[in-house]
């Protein structure tokens, strides 16, 4: 596809492959976030929560918006 010189898709830069692969090189020796949810249970959970996290990841930067918690 022909991409526009300053365009870039974002789906084509946070894809759900991208972020498994994220989660899959967690250090599980990092102790859990704001939400509480071990680093092992993330790695665990990889390939499932990945294809969501990308969802939600696409549509924060299409919408210039982040949660409260992330900034």
């Amino acid at each position: 596809r022909a991409i526009p010189d300053s365009a870039f898709f974002v789906e084509d830069i946070v894809t759900p492959g991208k972020v498994m692969a994220k989660l899959k090189n967690l250090s599980s020796d990092k102790s859990a976030g704001i939400d509480q949810v071990a680093t092992h249970a993330l790695k665990m959970c990889a390939e499932v929560l990945a294809g969501p996290l990308a969802t939600i990841f696409v549509e924060s930067l299409r919408s210039s918006t982040l949660a409260v918690e992330w900034k």
